[in-house]
């Protein structure tokens, strides 16, 4: 009888330690997400295979831009946020194909996809030595601006590869929590 329940203890206990590896092993997409590289605007972030450095950030109400021969005016609900940045290859040939704006609320916005000819968009090509500054735009509402983060990868999936995460610096916002430095029509055929 003793040895009975001597083991049923010992059962019970295996599924007590059981359990408690199985909730609090890491997930698999946790073991492969790409392994960040922190840095500011000031810094230039140095991954595996590119550097980058934010040059600037402009938030706007509405972009007008020259695509196929014809000026258009493009509009959102919330805000644009042009951020142009440097980019540089370390020792290959590679590209920065994905950038990601992650609010302070922890939502993530991707770069718009509405823009489909101009060569300063990602996915930017750049080779050792020839540094090229990229244009990757944004839409976003103004409530997640401050405190936000910019993500810059090689691809969209990039599992065991540096991402670069630039926290942005501190942006001077009204009562509504708008920046004020927005300005009502951006070009993005002026260079920044």
């Amino acid at each position: 009888m003793m040895r009975w329940v001597f083991n049923v203890a010992a059962l019970g206990a295996a599924a007590v330690v059981c359990y408690g590896m199985q909730s609090s092993k890491p997930r698999y997409k946790n073991l492969i997400a790409p392994i960040p590289v922190h840095g500011s605007m000031v810094d230039k972030v140095e991954t595996r295979l590119f550097d980058v450095h934010i040059g600037k950030v402009v938030f706007a109400r509405e972009l007008k831009v020259t695509e196929f021969g014809k000026q258009k005016t493009l509009t959102t609900d919330g805000l644009w946020a042009v951020v142009a940045a440097d980019v540089a290859a370390r020792d290959r040939t590679t590209r920065v194909g994905a950038a990601t704006w992650l609010g302070p609320t922890g939502l993530r916005f991707h770069q718009t996809e509405r823009f489909s000819s101009r060569s300063d968009l990602p996915p930017i090509s750049v080779s050792p030595g020839l540094p090229q500054r990229g244009l990757f735009l944004f839409e976003l509402p103004p409530g997640e601006v401050e405190g936000a983060t910019l993500v810059f990868s090689h691809t969209v999936f990039s599992a065991l590869d540096s991402q670069a995460n630039i926290a942005l610096d501190r942006v001077p916002l009204d009562s509504d929590g708008t920046p004020l430095s927005v300005v009502d029509v951006y070009d993005l055929d002026r260079p920044i």
